[in-house]
């Protein structure tokens, strides 16, 4: 993974919002990096950036060893984002209130995971941001395995079938959606957004003084 200064990175991302990186990364030629929307946070106001962490998984009705789960857990590393593929299993929860403690222990700032969540009172109390398609208390353990991680996932998409998702891609979500960024563009996609978000902002003050939106238009070629 590159060397860079993460935890910068991570606040400037933060500043912006999922919209904007979407139109950056269709402006570079990137148009399918949205995941579905059916991933929403658990909560209205979390808000999600760093480099994915991927995990891959399966149901499995097989008795996994509670063993694998926890060794996952202890390879995640600081300012990172677990993101999780299920292999399409929408009948557990994969992630809960003590996973997200482990996690964040191991400095893992959020989850991005295509399958349940419980605890949810509990993962929202303690503020840790996590994006799912479902909450359930159904329990994981017994239903389903855990098969690798850090390796290349897919999770579905919003204007595709998938995404591809590889370890270090920059993840980011808010409330309207995640954005998967290809790892190499990380800078030039941070760069590029915050330029536009600039622009955006004398566009909001042009049209709260009055403007009219075909002249801030045209001035400003943002709308």
């Amino acid at each position: 993974m590159q060397n860079l200064n993460w935890p910068e990175i991570a606040e400037r991302y933060s500043r912006l919002y999922s919209a904007l990186i979407y139109d950056t990364l269709e402006e570079f030629g990137y148009p399918d990096q949205a995941l579905s929307a059916a991933l929403k946070p658990i909560e209205q106001g979390m808000k999600v950036a760093g480099p994915a962490f991927t995990v891959r998984g399966s149901n499995n009705p097989s008795r996994e060893k509670k063993e694998t789960g926890l060794e996952m857990i202890e390879t995640l590393w600081p300012g990172c984002v677990c993101v999780y593929d299920t292999g399409n299993d929408y009948v557990a929860a994969h992630w809960g209130e003590i996973t997200s403690t482990a996690a964040r222990g191991q400095g893992c700032v959020g989850t991005v995971i295509d399958g349940g969540v419980r605890d949810s009172t509990y993962v929202i109390g303690m503020g840790y941001p996590v994006f799912a398609r479902y909450q359930t208390p159904v329990e994981a353990f017994g239903r389903f395995e855990i098969i690798e991680w850090e390796k290349p996932i897919n999770l579905a998409g919003a204007t595709s079938h998938r995404v591809a998702i590889h370890p270090g891609d920059y993840v980011f979500g808010d409330l309207d959606g995640v954005m998967i960024v290809p790892a190499d563009l990380t800078m030039k996609v941070l760069e590029e957004a915050e330029k536009r978000f600039e622009i955006e902002t004398h566009v909001r003050e042009a049209l709260k003084a009055g403007g009219k939106p075909l002249e801030v238009f045209r001035k400003f070629g943002v709308f």
